[in-house]
């Protein structure tokens, strides 16, 4: 599992909803960014990030996808992988309590 978290993003103008669209479609295009969508409220859009590749990192993703809108203001959430391992153990204990054993 790569490393995972979410961009929040001012545009630096306001925008029509034909450059949205496309502003939406070229971010999903930059290597890291998983999904992309507008978003109502102080922030402009709503980006999922996975890192994929060795030795990158999420913040390297995050300045790629600043650079290539020239946002206003990009913020970075990162996901804390070790609640989603917990979450993946408690899912399999559930999994292993469900399906009996066979010995």
């Amino acid at each position: 599992m790569g490393i995972k978290g979410y961009l929040l993003i001012k545009d630096s103008a306001e925008v029509n909803e034909k450059i949205e669209w496309d502003r939406i479609k070229n971010l999903e295009n930059i290597d890291g960014v998983t999904y992309s969508e507008n978003h109502i409220g102080e922030y402009d859009y709503l980006i999922f990030l996975e890192v994929h590749k060795e030795g990158e990192t999420l913040e390297a993703i995050a300045k790629k996808v600043k650079e290539s809108f020239d946002f206003k203001e990009v913020k970075l959430l990162k996901i804390n992988n070790h609640f989603l391992k917990h979450r993946e153990i408690m899912e399999m204990e559930i999994l292993n309590n469900i399906i009996p054993n066979k010995k």
